[in-house]
């Protein structure tokens, strides 16, 4: 057996739903089924459900043997997805890797009147996309959205993106 080669092949129903040109990186083993990752996606079985969270709209990985987190945006908000892994593989490295890749800014600012925000810019297929994260503990309002904006802005030129 070479070294970095799983002794089984990834099941041929997992591989069946890879877009074309998509190509795995790597797959593992969770509590009831498998971790697939592609260039362009994180897909996971789970008693034979597929679900599939695209590299673009990850914010952050975690890995905490046996346990794999990251958060994804989803519906304009944050969701962490976690699995247990039983049989990681290069799992957790694939992951930290697309993640790392998509991630080009992640900065915790002090925002006037508003408190801590976290700015994150992502490479997406349309270009940067920015996401800003309040502290839990913001009250929406028109102020503290213009103060994030302003906040952005200022950021958006101090980095030049």
């Amino acid at each position: 057996m070479k070294l970095f080669q799983r002794p089984q092949p990834l099941p041929k129903e997992i591989r069946s739903h890879f877009a074309q040109g998509e190509f795995l990186l790597a797959w593992g083993l969770h509590r009831t089924g498998i971790l697939t990752v592609t260039d362009q996606r994180l897909l996971v079985s789970i008693d034979q459900e597929l679900q599939d969270w695209f590299w673009s709209d990850a914010l952050s990985a975690r890995w905490e043997a046996p346990d794999l987190h990251v958060i994804f945006l989803h519906n304009g908000e944050p969701k962490t997805v976690s699995y247990e892994l039983t049989d990681p593989g290069l799992v957790p490295t694939a992951v930290r890797d697309r993640v790392t890749s998509i991630i080009v800014i992640d900065r915790y600012l002090d925002v006037a009147e508003v408190g801590k925000v976290r700015f994150i810019a992502r490479r997406t297929a349309s270009g940067i996309q920015w996401t800003t994260l309040p502290g839990d503990d913001l009250v929406s309002s028109g102020v503290s959205q213009s103060r994030i904006k302003d906040a952005l802005s200022s950021l958006r030129s101090t980095l030049g993106i």
